[in-house]
């Protein structure tokens, strides 16, 4: 449930600082996490164009 709400945070507002805040890490490297799904995510979208 957690990452379901960090992933769907950084994707409507593209604010890794909002997302970590809001989750309460005080580490960026643990945020930066739910970037790189979504990167994934957004890069297998395009190979299926």
């Amino acid at each position: 449930m957690r990452h379901t709400f960090g992933t769907q945070v950084y994707a409507k507002s593209k604010d890794l600082r909002l997302v970590q805040d809001a989750m309460g890490h005080s580490d960026p490297r643990t945020t930066a996490k739910y970037a790189h799904v979504i990167n994934e995510t957004a890069a297998a979208d395009f190979i299926e164009l």
